[in-house]
């Protein structure tokens, strides 16, 4: 044991894990066991990832790992920058789990964060799982994973969507581990958030054949936003023509670059993301499914423009902001999430329900109501992680935590059960044609 976490063990009381990949040493937060920084896989630079080895002694799971080398996110005017910034690495499968206990058999719920497949680690502060754990008492696993061109580029002699392999990877290593955490293997719920939503989408449709997850929750997805392997191999050309060099000895910061000037274009407005081998309107797995956007979901994104960071600025001056905001939302986000909701109803794979939802929670003097990542900090974080964040805008952090009450309460119950609908708080009911809209939830 190392005497830097001799320290820490010292300052907080120690969780001591023994899953088959290693002795781990956490800490006790806020009623939970938390574990940071654990690594699930390894890869070498445009490769597939493999289990990583199992370690001798107790490894210092304690601090947050490191987060796939990016650039600053955009987005950032809105959801605020990390308190703490994340050390860049290529070696950045890493996962963070809490758990109300080590022993028991709980759901598990397998968090994967967006980013636009560009920005962003499961081991940022504001993902932090503890206060969904410990409220819905089940065990939350938060996973990072490669993005961008070290995840999605198409490279000669390189594996395709290492970015959805590290997912895949970190599943695997769920299975194998989670009971030494209190958790059930035969209970995974996946979930995840904008581009997090659309991986889950991915692992739907292009691996249902391997049972890693039982359940899952998309939130505020681009769900008709897909590319093909014929898509990625044209962003890969354009890259090359701006990288100039050999992808494999460049630098990260070479790569990033490259990757800055392959800028979105008509079908491929994310260059680097997963390619479909079809274009599959919902895999065949009879399970069950909830998925929902926000309100105010485009909001965001059309502050962007109004920052001449996207095209859109040459549209507002003859529409207005709030009217393309509407616009897009409804066509970016509700539309395929019914489609999708539709096509599921439809089918007789089995007895899969489907729930469908808006949120339209906000939160007081924020310009961009309920926009695009306002169901964050109501479910994961805590107040440091969320300290200055634009988009609560006004309201006091008992204000934000009570305000996501019902709805973590909601997705442990589907974790849990299977139906989101837990005491006293929303009343859900399957998506059919005789219920046909989103349950709204405020």
């Amino acid at each position: 044991m190392s005497a830097s976490l001799g320290r820490a063990l010292i300052d907080k009381p120690a969780c001591i894990a023994n899953p088959p990949a290693g002795h781990l040493a956490g800490r006790s937060e806020g009623g939970v066991c938390i574990f940071r920084g654990i690594p699930y896989a390894r890869a070498a630079r445009f490769q597939a990832p493999e289990p990583y080895p199992p370690w001798d002694g107790v490894r210092d799971a304690i601090r947050p790992g490191p987060m796939c080398p990016q650039a600053p996110d955009p987005l950032a005017f809105f959801i605020g920058s990390p308190q703490v910034p994340l050390e860049p690495s290529e070696n950045c499968q890493v996962l963070t789990i809490a758990t109300p206990a080590l022993a028991g058999q709980r759901p598990v719920m397998v968090w994967i964060h967006g980013g636009g497949y560009l920005h962003g680690s499961g081991e940022l502060a504001c993902y932090s799982p503890q206060r969904l754990a410990a409220q819905g008492d089940v065990v939350v696993v938060s996973i990072s994973y490669r993005l961008g061109a070290f995840g999605f580029l198409a490279v000669d002699g390189g594996q395709a969507n290492c970015g959805t392999l590290d997912q895949m990877a970190a599943l695997q290593w769920v299975q194998r581990n989670i009971h030494a955490f209190g958790g059930d293997p035969a209970r995974v719920t996946l979930f995840g958030q904008s581009a997090g939503g659309h991986s889950v989408l991915t692992l739907l449709c292009e691996h249902a054949t391997q049972p890693l997850f039982q359940r899952a929750i998309i939130q505020s997805a681009p769900l008709g936003v897909r590319q093909s392997a014929q898509d990625q191999a044209q962003v890969a050309i354009r890259f090359r023509a701006a990288l100039k060099q050999d992808p494999y000895r460049a630098s990260a910061e070479a790569l990033l670059t490259a990757q800055a000037a392959v800028t979105p274009q008509a079908g491929t407005p994310l260059p680097f993301s997963p390619a479909f081998s079809s274009a599959p309107p919902l895999a065949t797995r009879a399970i069950d499914v909830m998925l929902g956007w926000t309100r105010d979901d485009a909001a965001p994104f059309i502050g962007l423009a109004e920052n001449h960071v996207t095209p859109l600025p040459f549209v507002l001056p003859f529409f207005g902001s709030g009217l393309v905001a509407k616009l897009l939302t409804r066509q970016l986000f509700a539309l395929p999430a019914l489609a999708l909701a539709r096509t599921r109803s439809g089918q007789r794979a089995g007895p899969q329900k489907t729930y469908l939802y808006r949120l339209d929670t906000r939160f007081a003097n924020n310009r961009y109501g309920a926009g695009h990542c306002v169901d964050l900090p109501l479910l994961l974080g805590d107040e440091a992680s969320w300290q200055g964040a634009p988009l609560l805008g006004s309201s006091t952090w008992p204000q934000v935590h009570a305000s996501g009450h019902k709805l973590r309460a909601a997705w442990a119950a589907f974790a849990w059960t299977g139906n989101p609908n837990a005491p006293g708080g929303y009343r859900f009911k399957p998506f059919s044609r005789f219920q046909p809209s989103p349950l709204v939830l405020s």
